[in-house]
C-alpha cells in the first residue's frame, strides 16, 4: 500500500486503532499515475488467471455432477438387480415344494362313497378351485359333462407396498394361470402402465415397476389380469424416479464486505472477499436460500464449494452449514482473511427429485 504524507497527518489522528504490518510513507508523494498502472496490471494478471481457472472450475463441476448422478443410478441399479434375483429364487423355491394334497374325503352313507372333487393340470392333481367366475366346459362324446369353474385372479399381499421404476415386487396369491398374464400398475388418476414379468406362475408373479416420469408419488393400485379376468386392485406406492440438477447462486444470498461486485466477483460469478487497501482483516458468514425451499418432493443431495483461484495473502473460506437430506437448500460459508489478503470461492448445490417434474 502506498501512502503520501498529505495522508500520514489524517491516519495518525484515527482514535483506539491497532494494525501489525508495515506502512511505508513516501515523501515527496508518489507518482499515483504509475500505482493506478500497476494495480490495473496486477487486476489484469488476475483476470486472466481468473478465466483459466474459471474454465476448469466448471469443467470440473460438471465432471463431479455426471460422476455423482452415475453413482446414484449405479447403486439403485445394483440394488434391484439384487433384488430381484432374490425374488426370483424365492419364488422358484415356493413353486418347487411339493403341494399337499388333502386325502379324498370318506363319507359312510350306506354303501355309498363320496369323493371331493379332483382336476387336473399339466403338474399333475390338484385340488379343485371354487372360487372366480369364469367357466370352461369340456364336451365329451356324450356332451354330457358339467361345466368347470377356473379360478379367478387373486392377489393375497406384495413383498413391498412402495416403488419407483424398475423396482421388483413379488406378487403372491392364486389363479393366475401357469402362462403369463398381465400385471398392471396404476401410477397416477387415469395412468394405467402395463409391466414387464421376470417370473409368472398360478401362484406368484415378479414384475417390474414400470416407468413413467413428470408425476408425483402417488398412493396407487396394482392387479392381476388374465385373458379377461382381473384380480381385484392392491394399494401400491408409487415413487417416481429421481434426476440430479445443480442449484447454482441466485439473488437469495446475503453476502457480507468487503464484497467485490465489479472485478473478480463479477467476471467469474464467484463469491470474492477483497483485501486491498484493509488495514485491519475481516471474518464473517455468507448465507445463501435462506428464503428458498424445494418443492414437489425435491431435497438437496449435495453441496458443491471450491476456493477459486489462488488464497491471496492469509485468507481461507469453507461450508460451516448446509441442510443435506432436506428441501431446505440454505448453506452458510464462513470465510476470513488477514491484512492486504484476498479469497474469492464458488458454491452451489446438487439437488434430486422427481424426473420431469420442477423444483419450485
Amino acid at each position: 500500500m502506498l501512502i503520501d504524507s498529505h495522508n500520514a497527518v489524517t491516519l495518525l489522528r484515527v482514535a483506539k486503532t491497532e494494525a501489525q504490518g508495515t506502512v511505508t510513507i513516501q515523501h515527496p508523494p508518489g507518482d499515483m499515475q504509475q500505482a493506478e498502472q500497476q494495480l490495473k496490471a496486477l487486476a489484469g494478471d488476475r483476470h486472466a488467471a481468473a478465466q483459466q481457472q474459471l474454465s476448469q472450475i466448471r469443467d470440473q463441476l460438471h465432471q463431479a455432477v455426471q460422476a455423482r448422478q452415475a453413482q446414484l443410478q449405479k447403486a439403485m441399479s445394483d440394488q434391484q438387480a439384487t433384488r430381484l434375483q432374490q425374488l426370483k429364487a424365492q419364488a422358484a423355491q415356493s413353486s418347487a415344494r411339493p403341494a399337499k394334497i388333502a386325502g379324498p374325503q370318506l363319507q359312510a352313507k350306506g354303501s355309498d362313497v363320496a369323493m371331493s372333487p379332483m382336476a387336473v393340470s399339466k403338474e399333475g392333481l390338484a385340488p379343485k378351485q371354487t372360487i372366480g367366475t369364469s367357466q370352461s366346459r369340456d364336451i365329451g362324446a356324450a356332451g354330457s359333462n358339467p361345466p368347470q369353474t377356473v379360478a379367478k385372479p387373486t392377489i393375497t399381499s406384495l413383498s413391498v407396498s412402495e416403488g419407483q421404476p424398475g423396482d421388483p415386487v413379488l406378487i403372491n396369491g392364486s389363479g393366475f394361470g401357469s402362462s403369463p398374464g398381465e400385471v398392471h400398475f396404476i401410477v397416477n388418476p387415469g395412468m394405467d402402465l402395463k409391466a414387464s414379468a421376470d417370473y409368472w406362475s398360478d401362484a406368484q408373479v415378479v414384475a417390474t415397476v414400470p416407468s413413467a416420469e413428470k408425476i408425483l408419488s402417488y398412493g396407487g393400485y396394482v392387479y392381476v389380469q388374465r385373458g379377461t379376468d382381473k384380480s381385484g386392485v392392491v394399494s401400491f406406492k408409487f415413487n417416481p424416479a429421481l434426476q440430479l440438477m445443480t442449484l447454482g447462486i441466485t439473488a437469495d444470498k446475503r453476502i457480507k464486505s468487503p464484497y467485490d461486485t465489479t472485478g473478480i466477483g463479477a467476471f467469474c460469478g464467484c463469491i470474492a472477499h477483497e483485501g486491498a487497501g484493509d488495514l485491519f482483516g475481516h471474518k464473517d458468514d455468507d448465507e445463501f436460500f435462506s428464503n428458498t425451499t424445494l418443492k414437489n418432493g425435491w431435497v438437496v443431495d449435495s453441496v458443491n464449494f471450491g476456493i477459486h483461484g489462488s488464497i491471496f495473502g492469509n485468507a481461507n473460506a469453507s461450508v460451516s452449514d448446509s441442510r443435506i437430506g432436506t428441501n431446505s437448500p440454505y448453506v452458510k460459508v464462513h470465510w476470513w482473511m488477514d491484512t492486504f489478503s484476498s479469497v474469492d470461492y464458488n458454491v452451489s448445490l446438487n439437488i434430486k427429485g422427481p424426473t420431469g417434474v420442477p423444483y419450485q
